[in-house]
């Protein structure tokens, strides 16, 4: 098996294996993507795709769909903190320390943009800081 085909094949595995602490984001302006990073409810998503709502609906890739509330956002970084409401939500993936991203790593984006379910993008750590 070839190095691509490989690297092709653990990609796909990720991608599966990611998506289910993947939410769909969704209110009367607008959708978009979240990553479910605490087991206690806590999503992280962009700033602008909860900017003005205090409230959105969330949809997870088992089908659950639940509301959840807007805790914070930060518009210099774009950065916002949802809440689901109605339970725990067990599936969860890390995020990095900042001091563990390396210049030249790969990276993979998995998400949901635009209602485009499991979108799975890669690039490369071109800057830090």
């Amino acid at each position: 098996m070839g190095l691509l085909s490989q690297f092709s094949d653990e990609l796909e595995a990720l991608a599966a294996r990611a998506a289910p602490a993947v939410a769909s984001v969704r209110h009367k302006r607008g959708a978009g993507s979240a990553t479910v990073v605490a087991p206690d409810g806590y999503l992280v998503t962009n700033a602008h795709v909860v900017d003005g709502q205090k409230s959105v609906r969330v949809r997870f890739a088992d089908g659950r769909r639940n509301g959840a509330i807007v805790i914070g956002r930060d518009g210099a970084t774009d950065i916002a903190v949802l809440r689901v409401e109605g339970g725990p939500t067990p599936n969860t993936l890390a995020l990095r320390e900042r001091d563990d991203v390396r210049v030249g790593q790969i990276v993979v984006a998995i998400g949901n943009p635009l209602g485009f379910e499991r979108s799975v993008s890669i690039g490369v750590v071109s800057a830090t800081g």
